[in-house]
């Protein structure tokens, strides 16, 4: 199971937006940095599952963050329910309807690419950052 770390800062009084809003003069010490567990998607891959069975099995397992992994166009074993990773070709909303029913949120996309590679993964990951702005 791969394991990540999401952190937020949050305003000691539990309101969001750290320094931002009327108060703007908030010092480092109001200030507390929050930690918690979240699942790459990857953990479900073993077990030939869809997105949907993997978000759903991260619920249950108490996470409230994954990471997704995205892909282009469309792959033959996401397509028939048995791969965990999510088409670009899709609407982002769907993703997030898929989050949403099972009360989690999405930390990031997992959009592995060849970066020595940049007329690859310049344009995919500009359309990963369009997909993730869209959720």
């Amino acid at each position: 199971m791969i394991l990540f770390l999401w952190a937020s800062v949050m305003p000691v009084d539990g309101e969001h937006a750290g320094c931002s809003g009327s108060n703007r003069k908030t010092k480092c010490s109001e200030v507390r940095l929050e930690i918690e567990i979240g699942v790459n998607m990857e953990f479900i891959r073993s077990e030939d599952k869809s997105f949907e069975a993997g978000v759903e099995r991260a619920a249950e397992l108490g996470f409230q963050w994954v990471e997704p992994m995205v892909h282009n166009g469309r792959e033959l074993l996401s397509e028939a329910g048995y791969f965990h990773s999510f088409s670009m070709d899709n609407d982002p909303l769907e993703m997030k309807d898929i989050l949403d029913r099972h009360g989690v949120h999405a930390s990031a996309l997992s959009t592995h690419c060849p970066l020595m590679r940049p007329e690859i993964s310049v344009p995919y990951l500009e359309r990963a950052a369009r997909f993730a702005a869209g959720m």
